[in-house]
């Protein structure tokens, strides 16, 4: 399942993978269809007044790639998107969970190379001084939490991300490598005091990735014939 997130106002576009020219394409947003392209790309369709028009007039269909764009986004464009691909009579289901943020002062943007590491920093010296600290990623994907006496990082989002974190257990801050493009979006923090009062930053993590076309010295060695 891939997992992009972005914050309200922004364009977001869903990306399939391993699409055909000869593929039929359905998208689906709760139980409704919303997009669907033909086989051999050459009609497409979007019904934005669907399943309760939050998508009137803001739906765009590529025809070549299928991929859905959703500009100017809005809070109720979150939720799971579902691309049915029909090929030789046969269905297979590529999932996409958006998650849209509310804009807020506080966002911090971090930028890393593919396959870099990235820490993401809470500003806290001593995590004595708080009950709790949550990282998530998007809305719904917990990564990591740190406690006075327990640290736990998430093997289900280890697993998803398909990345290495690593949590600070002085400061809970949250280290993320070997990042790839589909790590890009929104990790969200959340600190908890004594009072149960809680705090929450953003961070938006932009991946570059890597072009070894005009970064020749880089190219991997298994890539040179």
């Amino acid at each position: 399942m891939t997992m992009p997130s972005v914050i309200v106002g922004e364009s977001i576009t869903l990306n399939p993978d391993g699409v055909r020219e000869d593929d039929r394409l359905q998208w689906i947003f709760r139980s409704c269809c919303i997009a669907e392209r033909g086989s051999g790309a050459h009609s497409s369709t979007v019904y934005d007044d669907r399943p309760d028009g939050r998508f009137k007039d803001r739906l765009k269909l590529n025809p070549q790639t299928g991929s859905l764009t959703i500009p100017e986004t809005r809070t109720t464009d979150t939720g799971d998107f579902e691309l049915l691909i029909i090929r030789s009579g046969k269905i297979s289901i590529q999932r996409f969970r958006v998650s849209v943020f509310v804009h807020t002062d506080d966002i911090e943007t971090v930028s890393v190379k593919e396959g870099g590491s990235v820490t993401l920093k809470t500003g806290v010296d001593d995590i004595q001084i708080f009950e709790q600290i949550q990282w998530k990623f998007g809305l719904n994907l917990r990564l990591a939490e740190i406690t006075r006496e327990t640290k736990k990082i998430s093997p289900t989002a280890a697993k998803i991300l398909e990345v290495k974190l690593d949590l600070d257990r002085k400061t809970g801050s949250l280290t993320i490598k070997k990042i790839r493009p589909t790590d890009d979006g929104i990790y969200m923090l959340r600190k908890i005091d004594e009072r149960g009062n809680i705090t929450t930053k953003l961070f938006r993590v932009a991946v570059d990735p890597t072009d070894f076309r005009n970064n020749p010295e880089e190219m991997p060695l298994n890539s040179i014939a």
